[in-house]
């Protein structure tokens, strides 16, 4: 894990003219769907933003009356709680309604105690969203350890105790590779003073196309081969 995780993203909402735009997309849907469906169960509540770098979707929190609370390792900072380098995160047991970790996991040396020490804080029975990629290209932020299958995230979650309620593949394989491409165009084009104004029109048109790739492809093969996995899982009730 490392400061600014979530800072992968622009602060705000998905913007068509950038690079990330179809993964942030699908991430702040899942996000805002999760959220929708708590409404009832975490209006007025504190929700932990488990390496929140940014905190970007506090917004949405607030939208449905709840308080996000970022926490990330780094320099502490006013609202903010510290993670620990061991990662012990300064709160008490049991003393969060609910929890979101996005685009972290592959950023985590400790899986297993990334996964128990969000357990611990959680109040019996409280949900959590998690987001994580299946397929990326590597970014350090400062580090890049892993990614993920299907299967393995579901191992990892349910060993830390979690109930997994829904696992969902997004972004497919085709998309993907249409992301990767504009991905070294950007790259390409940024080097180049006279033509690096053509990078949002080429991500512009990536993401058009994306989009309707995602839409052709079946879900069986979004399944197997997803560039993003989004995760609803819940401390069991009498733990």
């Amino acid at each position: 894990m490392a400061p600014g995780i979530t800072g992968l993203f622009a602060v705000g909402r998905p913007n068509l003219l950038q690079r990330d735009f179809w993964a942030e997309r699908a991430i702040h849907r899942g996000l805002a769907a999760f959220f929708r469906q708590a409404r009832a169960e975490l209006s007025g509540k504190q929700i932990l933003d488990y390496g929140a770098g940014d905190s970007r979707y506090a917004y949405i929190a607030t939208a449905i009356g709840a308080h996000l609370i970022p926490a990330d390792i780094g320099q502490p900072r006013p609202g903010r709680i510290l993670i620990h380098p061991d990662g012990r995160i300064d709160l008490r047991d049991g003393s969060v309604d609910a929890l979101i970790s996005t685009q972290v996991l592959e950023h985590v040396p400790d899986v297993s105690r990334y996964l128990s020490e969000g357990m611990r804080v959680l109040l019996p029975g409280a949900p959590m969203f998690l987001s994580t990629h299946g397929d990326w290209v590597l970014h350090r932020v400062p580090t890049d350890f892993r990614r993920w299958t299907i299967d393995g995230l579901r191992l990892e979650c349910e060993k830390a105790g979690f109930e997994i309620e829904s696992i969902e593949p997004a972004v497919g394989i085709l998309a993907s590779s249409t992301h990767l491409r504009s991905t070294v165009a950007g790259r390409v084009l940024e080097r180049s003073p006279l033509l690096s104004w053509l990078k949002p029109l080429v991500f512009l048109a990536a993401n058009l196309r994306m989009g309707l790739e995602d839409l052709l492809t079946p879900a069986y093969a979004m399944a197997t081969h997803p560039q993003l996995f989004l995760v609803i899982a819940r401390k069991p009730s009498t733990r």
